[in-house]
């Protein structure tokens, strides 16, 4: 359960790119960059509140723990636009990153994960439809 909403959004991912193969959150760019955003995000917010200067101030208040899974979130959101990944499931990587700590084999598997997700929609294209509108 410790990684939980990683989980979600992979899962939401996997959602996008079958269920609406068309869509422009299922192409590779933001399929790959978006979770890239989102593992820097939460990484950066992670070290800031549980490494940084506002160590103590989040161990001791829940409200700044939350505010650290609040922050990551919007910041990945907001970077994603500016630079064109917008894919929504992974701004959630962030908050997950900052809720349950850092691991490399994490965002190793979460990289991973955007990749081959990206490979099979490529190399399913000829067979995939639009279930959505």
């Amino acid at each position: 359960m410790t990684h939980t909403a990683i989980v979600v959004a992979l899962a939401a991912s996997t959602f996008i790119v079958f269920s609406k193969p068309s869509a422009k959150a299922a192409t590779p760019r933001r399929l790959i960059g978006g979770y890239l955003v989102g593992i820097i995000c939460g990484l950066l917010c992670y070290y800031i509140f549980n490494g940084g200067l506002l160590h103590e101030a989040a161990a001791r208040y829940d409200i700044v723990f939350w505010f650290a899974c609040a922050l990551s979130v919007a910041l990945s959101l907001f970077l994603m636009t500016i630079t064109n990944t917008e894919h929504a499931p992974a701004a959630a990587i962030a908050m997950g990153i900052v809720a349950s700590g850092f691991s490399w084999q994490v965002v190793i598997f979460v990289v991973l994960f955007a990749v081959l997700l990206s490979l099979a929609r490529r190399l399913l294209k000829p067979w995939l439809r639009d279930l959505i509108n």
